[in-house]
């Protein structure tokens, strides 16, 4: 049939998937820098740690331990740390400083990501047509409609930007990072791990095995080796009628 698909190995897509990760990565890290540097966040970093250093050393206590380190305190050293976390609890510059640095930290991470993935997930598929990241093009791999038809602009958008970068990628990232800032008890892994589990679950159960932002966008990934791909609809319609016509030639009587 015209329009089998020819859908991409795991192999050929977890190979892309690796490649187009450690490219977005470094783009990331790369805007994060002036972004950073625009935000003054090294300054603001530098101010909360003096501001808590203070009370660490009044204190003689580290009001970052982990639980366990907690459990090990004597009760004279248990003693100290809750009046030290009281305290901090009331100054206002701390708390302050604090917010915003969480807020900053959010906004980094979220600018960053967004032009990374608006570069690598977005532009250059755009550059070299069919759906197709630097990791995809090195893989022999591409996107396309699920109807054999080459994927749209717009299509392209929905599933880099909105299932790629905000669905799978920053809902569950913001999630973590509120509940590392103690904003969302508990919420962020949980939420990560029902996102995983929607992955594993539509990855197994479709038919194209596609992923969140594949099932969104109504697309699949393909071998280009062997997929035939067509510009437009119309054009799909035109090669299936000369098919047609074929057949009807060849038939016999």
């Amino acid at each position: 049939m015209v329009n089998d698909i020819q859908k991409a190995s795991f192999f050929k897509r977890l190979s892309a998937f690796m490649l187009d990760s450690i490219i977005l990565i470094l783009v990331a890290v790369a805007v994060a820098v002036p972004i950073s540097a625009i935000l003054n966040y090294p300054d603001t970093v530098e101010a909360f740690e003096t501001h808590y250093k203070k009370y660490e050393e009044k204190y003689a206590i580290d009001t970052n331990m982990s639980a366990d380190e907690y459990d090990k305190l004597t009760p004279e050293q248990k003693e100290r740390y809750e009046e030290a976390t009281k305290e901090l609890a009331k100054d206002k510059e701390i708390v302050k400083l604090y917010t915003t640095l969480m807020n900053k930290t959010i906004l980094v991470v979220i600018i960053s990501l967004f032009f990374a993935f608006v570069i690598t997930e977005l532009a250059i598929p755009l550059f070299f047509k069919n759906g197709q990241t630097l990791g995809k093009k090195m893989m022999s791999i591409g996107v396309m409609r699920v109807d054999s038809v080459r994927i749209s602009s717009f299509q392209l958008f929905v599933r880099s930007v909105f299932g790629k970068f905000l669905m799978e990628t920053m809902i569950p990232l913001l999630v973590i990072m509120l509940e590392f800032f103690g904003v969302m008890a508990g919420m962020g892994v949980i939420i990560t791990v029902l996102i995983f589990i929607i992955q594993v679950v539509l990855l197994i159960v479709t038919k194209n095995n596609s992923t969140i932002h594949d099932y969104f966008a109504v697309t699949v990934v393909v071998d280009m080796n062997d997929q035939t791909m067509f510009d437009s609809p119309e054009d799909l319609i035109e090669y299936k009628k000369k098919l047609h016509e074929e057949e009807v030639r060849n038939a016999p009587y």
